[in-house]
């Protein structure tokens, strides 16, 4: 009876993974979207920082391992405003 008790209370544990590491494509795309937010984001007329909804969209695509729609749009919006882009 004791060594199912301890059995039933291991199992949960011996199914946990640690969560995998961050893909180099993800890091791209963080670096992306914080060179946008720090250097690109508009204020508002109050001096607030006003969401740019794409960006955000696009930091989302990538946070759910969709890169490769996530990272043309930050691409394309440093690119417009004739901004470098961080290292790969």
């Amino acid at each position: 009876m004791r060594g199912w008790i301890i059995t039933a209370l291991l199992l949960p544990i011996a199914g946990c993974q640690p969560a995998p590491p961050p893909s180099r494509d993800l890091a791209y795309c963080e670096a992306l979207f914080a060179t946008h937010e720090r250097y690109l984001l508009p204020l508002g007329f109050d001096g607030n920082e006003r969401r740019d909804p794409m960006a955000d969209l696009a930091v989302d695509l990538c946070r759910r391992d969709r890169t490769q729609e996530g990272i043309p749009i930050l691409e394309g919006k440093l690119r417009r405003a004739r901004w470098p882009l961080p290292e790969r």
